[in-house]
């Protein structure tokens, strides 16, 4: 697994795929992650909050306090 701990993505993440990536801590506030895969990630206490587009499956991922929008 790849480690990119507490890295900051407020960016276009569009069409990107993340596969058995450690993203534990990351920032993704207000990226667009349209058609983003998220396949075996850690996403422990990243923080999803304003992130358009984000659908992540909690069953494949790790997302143990990941924060995110209800909008």
């Amino acid at each position: 697994m790849r480690p990119f701990n507490s890295a900051s993505f407020w960016c276009s993440l569009r069409d990107v795929g993340f596969l058995q990536a450690d993203l534990t801590e990351c920032d993704f506030k207000e990226s667009d992650l349209l058609n983003a895969a998220f396949n075996q990630i850690q996403l422990k206490k990243c923080d999803f909050r304003g992130a358009l587009n984000d659908l992540i499956n909690p069953v494949e991922n790790r997302v143990k306090g990941a924060r995110f929008s209800l909008d």
